[in-house]
């Protein structure tokens, strides 16, 4: 093997293995101790808020369209201070 694919080889292996265990990592603050991912479903109801900032107020609508939730109303803030629905935000959704 000639030196150019050992280092190929080798770069390619220290920016391919930190991906490997991205899917195990949240940002949230503050960090919990452990995260265990599992599988399911969440159901909205007919009849939420959906409470966005500006950035993501097409996503908002976009989710607005799907046909469980079509008639949500959907406001916007400008702070990510909501005292009901869910808060669609840069950083994390939270309900």
């Amino acid at each position: 093997m000639s030196l150019a694919k050992i280092i190929i080889t080798i770069l390619f292996s220290s920016l391919i293995c930190p991906a490997i265990n991205a899917q195990n990592n949240f940002d949230i603050i503050p960090k919990p101790l452990s995260v265990s991912t599992g599988s399911g479903n969440f159901t909205f109801q007919p009849d939420i808020d959906i409470i966005t900032t500006v950035a993501f107020k097409d996503a908002a609508v976009l989710l607005n369209e799907h046909p469980a939730i079509k008639n949500a109303r959907i406001e916007t803030v400008k702070k990510n201070d909501p005292k009901r629905g869910y808060l669609f935000t840069d950083e994390i959704i939270v309900y």
